[in-house]
């Protein structure tokens, strides 16, 4: 699997494992559980059997499919870079 960064640092386009040419928009802050953001994906097996886990009242569980468990395995690698930049004690010459 690969991914790139969507629309946003926290959202990732995760390529499909079996085809290379679909992908599926990974969100890293979607749906908190207790205090852990268990994040949501558009594949089918989140859409249809993990999201409506973490619908039902007293979850507390975390589901997640393979490509959360893959962005969330990268995250740093797409959002340091974002967060360096935007870091106003960093001088000008060393940003990015």
């Amino acid at each position: 699997m690969t991914g790139e960064i969507w629309d946003y640092p926290t959202r990732i386009r995760v390529t499909s494992e079996s085809d290379a040419n679909d992908s599926y928009l990974v969100d890293l802050t979607d749906f908190p559980v207790n205090g852990i953001f268990n994040g949501s994906c558009q594949c089918q097996h989140f859409v249809c059997v993990l999201r409506p886990k973490l619908k039902t009242p007293g979850n507390t569980f975390l589901h997640r499919c393979k490509h959360l468990r893959w962005a969330r395995d990268h995250a740093l690698d797409f959002i340091l870079p974002h967060l360096k930049a935007a870091d106003p004690n960093i001088p000008e010459d060393q940003q990015p």
